[in-house]
């Protein structure tokens, strides 16, 4: 019961209701007059009203993306993390980003398990290990910036993330 008391629109409710029958019982001076402390009561919940409202806003845009995105120089790259904590990066994406010439064939071919066709439609993904070392073979300035991104946004982090698990999972037993 408490909780839908201190909910900010049974409030504004509230003091509505009694505003409405300060004017029928006193009239509009006695509405005039108790206004500022309507105002002083409904502040605090109304601010609190338009924040979650914002909180429940950004839950709904960013929730379905959580872990999956990723933004290069104001260019979205769709990151995909495999169940071993492995991050898949979209080509298609960085190519968008910066002027990746080498073909996926090419990729493929270089980088073999590290290649995979993920999602739907099936959209080519390189490991992000595979990504940084295929940047590093370039010296124009565009990739290098690309392969530090790569290198510090979704590679190190994976790393670090796949040796944490590797540490806490327990040991098997030796005979």
């Amino acid at each position: 019961m408490k909780n839908w008391l201190t909910h900010p629109l049974t409030l504004l409710a509230l003091c509505a209701a009694f505003l409405v029958l300060l004017w029928f019982h006193m009239g509009p001076v006695a509405v005039v007059i108790a206004s500022p402390l309507a105002g002083a009561i409904l502040a605090r919940p109304l601010i609190n009203l338009v924040a979650d409202l914002r909180q429940r806003l950004r839950e709904q845009v960013w929730l379905p993306v959580h872990g999956q995105h990723y933004v290069f120089k104001g260019t979205t790259i769709r990151v995909v993390e495999d169940d071993k904590g492995d991050r898949w990066v979209s080509l298609v994406d960085v190519r968008k980003a910066a002027p990746v010439t080498v073909t996926n064939g090419t990729l493929r071919s270089l980088y073999g398990e590290r290649y995979r066709l993920l999602g739907e439609p099936p959209g080519a993904f390189l490991h992000a290990d595979a990504l940084v070392e295929a940047l590093a073979r370039s010296i124009d300035l565009p990739l290098v910036r690309l392969r530090s991104w790569v290198e510090t946004t979704v590679a190190a982090p994976a790393r670090k993330q796949r040796r944490f698990i590797a540490a806490t999972e327990p040991a098997p037993p030796r005979f």
